[in-house]
């Protein structure tokens, strides 16, 4: 696990959106999803409730945001 998907992540929580993050960040928005989706995969939980307005943080995700 990379130490900046954490910290990226908790940026996309506070932003609300992937794409806003991702422009604060001066990362791609695909490249920003794709470090989301291997968190996912390391934690073995959705950490994102994806939408049309952006994103909302799960329970799992909102344990890891407080950490």
């Amino acid at each position: 696990m990379e130490f900046r998907f954490l910290r990226n992540f908790c940026v996309i929580v506070e932003m609300g959106s992937i794409t806003a993050a991702a422009e604060r960040l001066s990362i791609a928005q695909p490249a920003l999803s794709r470090q989301i989706n291997i968190l996912e995969e390391e934690f073995g939980v959705p950490l994102l409730h994806r939408h049309g307005r952006g994103v909302t943080p799960t329970e799992e995700g909102l344990r890891l945001f407080s950490r």
